[in-house]
């Protein structure tokens, strides 16, 4: 009987993560590709960081194309994905708002993890609000991804810019498509959350990295 070989990015989250990821939640998250956006650009950036594709100072300088492999935050030695993209001291503030958010927003009282923040693993949240609660983190991550390589950390309120934008332009998609195949409502404890903290509509960027 051939043995079941993990997957090779599972395996590289594994040497960072603690507890590491089982091949259960993987799949999950793996799945989370085809159910979020029908926007592949948005569901580009959730691929992108299944399989770590953006570049860190440990990958950049054993390619020769940086010096040293310092984090370009806070100037960490042996900066690794999990680092850059997670643990950073700069960054912590942003993923606990966002966190703080997210949990109000769909109802959940999620310790901040890059299991749930990076890697989108929210089976565990009612189904009404599963797909909601994927997209608010797959914004957040974005945002990350768009600083990538800079000094600069990115801001709540840009995040949040982010999702009225995506909410706007995602629900015109979905009102196009036929009836019987709509996410119906998805975005209702979004706008009510938003409503009460006075959010305006933002024009937000294009739904790119």
């Amino acid at each position: 009987m051939t043995p079941v070989v993990a997957p090779k990015s599972m395996l590289y989250w594994n040497e960072e993560l603690q507890p590491e990821i089982s091949e259960e939640q993987w799949e999950f998250c793996c799945g989370q590709l085809a159910e979020l956006s029908p926007n592949y650009k948005l569901r580009l950036i959730h691929f992108k960081y299944l399989h770590r594709f953006y570049r860190t100072p440990i990958s950049l300088k054993r390619m020769g194309l940086r010096e040293t492999d310092e984090c370009w935050r806070c100037g960490s030695a042996l900066a690794s994905f999990l680092h850059i993209a997670w643990s950073c001291p700069r960054l912590r503030g942003y993923w606990s708002q966002v966190f703080v958010s997210v949990n109000q927003i769909v109802g959940r009282s999620d310790v901040p993890s890059p299991l749930i923040g990076l890697l989108g693993y929210v089976r565990d949240t009612p189904p009404e609000v599963r797909r909601l609660h994927a997209l608010l983190l797959l914004f957040a991550k974005r945002r990350v991804a768009i600083h990538w390589g800079r000094q600069r950390v990115p801001a709540v309120r840009d995040w949040l810019a982010d999702v009225t934008y995506g909410h706007t332009q995602l629900t015109t998609f979905w009102e196009l498509m036929p009836a019987a195949s709509r996410p119906h409502d998805i975005w209702d404890p979004f706008v009510s959350w938003a409503r009460e903290q006075q959010i305006q509509e933002s024009e937000g960027d294009t739904l790119s990295e």
